[in-house]
Parts: C-alpha cells; sequence; structure tokens
C-alpha cells in the first residue's frame, strides 16, 4: 500500500535530484516526478499533481512541511526559527518579530489533500 509518507520520501528525493541537475523550480519539479511515478502510485497524473501542490517544501532544507514560516506571499517556506530569522536579516531585520511586526512573513500549519488517506 502506498502511504503519503513514502510519496514524500521519494518526492523529497527527487527535489535533491531535480536541484543536482540544475532544476529548481518547484512547478517542473512537480510535473517530472507526476511523470515519473503516477502509475506508480496508482493514480491519475492530475491528482498527484494536486497533492504534491498541497505541500510546502522548506527553501532551506528541500524537505517537505506541514508547519513553518512563510514569507513573500508563499514564496519562501522555511521549517526552522534559525533559517526563518536568518532569512528575515537578510531582510535587514534584527528579530522575526521586527520582521512579522512588518508583516514580512507569517507563522502556519498546512494540511495536504488526502489523496493516500
Amino acid at each position: 500500500m502506498i502511504t503519503k509518507e513514502k510519496v514524500i520520501r521519494e518526492f523529497e528525493s527527487h527535489i535533491q535530484y531535480a536541484n543536482g541537475r540544475g532544476v529548481f523550480d518547484l512547478q517542473d519539479i512537480i510535473e517530472s516526478f507526476a511523470d515519473t511515478f503516477w502509475e506508480k502510485f496508482d493514480v491519475t497524473y492530475d491528482d498527484l499533481c494536486e497533492f504534491l501542490e498541497s505541500l510546502r517544501v522548506c527553501n532551506a532544507t528541500k524537505k517537505v512541511m506541514t508547519e513553518g514560516y512563510c514569507f513573500d506571499d508563499g514564496e519562501i517556506y522555511f521549517a526552522d526559527e534559525k533559517d526563518a530569522l536568518k532569512h528575515a536579516r537578510s531582510l535587514g531585520y534584527k528579530s522575526l518579530s521586527q520582521a512579522y511586526k512588518d508583516d514580512v512573513y507569517y507563522y502556519s500549519e498546512w494540511e495536504s489533500t488526502d489523496l493516500f488517506d
């Protein structure tokens, strides 16, 4: 049986593989993963893409995250506070609380679609 965790692990590996080949656009990575794996997971291509698009990927670690820091209206995500702080500092802020007060980021939890539940 295919589980959500197995799909996520394979997707994380695919992200690393794609990045190693110079592919960094997440939508391109999602589509290449779906092209390769949709039949293996016994789902439609569109359903697999929808599932993958519901996930958030940490920009620092390239790991799928279920909660964390969201910068630039969803363009940049960090799972760990230290990575979020480093990014906030690169934007000129001394602390996350200062960046939060300026609406530079928010902290949230995300749920993926339940394709594999």
